[in-house]
């Protein structure tokens, strides 16, 4: 029963997106389903919005990139990393982070930073903040309207609840669009469990944000163990 707060913290986001007309929750190992033309076509163009490296030939991860620096989350201790080469390129003054290189070590880069950030409801009270992590797509105005209605993104309250980087899967990788699993290891009252995270993101306005279509850009799963997973861990 121990295990129950740490997902509810993690599901909170995924009911609001339902709440906005998404598709049903897909399970951690599907892919996302593909932009519509006139979106690739406007991702493709746009160039890193702070000039970190662009688009090139890789399109698999298969090892660990180099972390410069694993950072914590202000309010929830939540570990997230952050590299000169794969951002966050911009940090704002109220915690707020974004501008990600445009290749898959961006793409896991800017996953691993919207876990931590969606953990924080200092930064999530704002519905401007919580706003700013969704990339222009057919759901954008209706999830926006949504969030400002609400006057924030719910965050789990579960205060004893941790979250640890265990290591990433790849899903799907395109100049567009990415599929990122991470893996953490959730901890409560003593208690953890195995949690995969799947976060669907896109190439929108220079940078990696979480998807606006109609499929839920966030889904979540208790998973047995992290095999097949790259490793990823703060003292890794």
């Amino acid at each position: 029963m121990a295990r129950r707060p740490f997902l509810a913290a993690l599901l909170l986001p995924v009911a609001l997106l339902s709440a906005c007309g998404s598709a049903q929750q897909a399970s951690p190992s599907s892919t996302a389903s593909s932009v519509p033309k006139s979106s690739q076509s406007q991702a493709s163009a746009a160039p890193s919005v702070c000039g970190l490296p662009e688009y090139g030939s890789e399109v698999s991860l298969t090892t660990a990139p180099t972390v410069d620096e694993w950072r914590y989350e202000n309010q929830t201790l939540w570990p997230y990393p952050y590299a000169k080469a794969f951002g966050p390129g911009v940090v704002k003054s109220n915690g707020m982070r974004s501008c990600f290189s445009h290749n898959p070590q961006g793409a896991l880069f800017a996953a691993a930073n919207i876990a931590a950030m969606t953990t924080d409801q200092n930064l999530m009270n704002s519905p401007d903040n919580a706003i700013s992590l969704f990339g222009k797509g057919s759901q954008y105005d209706r999830l926006a309207a949504k969030i400002r209605e609400l006057g924030s993104f719910p965050v789990g309250s579960a205060a004893d609840s941790r979250g640890t980087p265990a290591g990433f899967r790849m899903l799907d990788y395109t100049a567009t669009e990415a599929t990122v699993d991470l893996g953490f290891v959730g901890t409560s009252s003593g208690q953890s469990v195995n949690i995969s995270i799947v976060y669907h993101l896109v190439w929108s306005d220079g940078d990696w944000k979480l998807r606006s279509e109609k499929d839920i850009p966030i889904t979540s799963a208790v998973v047995p163990s992290f095999t097949g997973y790259v490793e990823w861990k703060v003292n890794g």
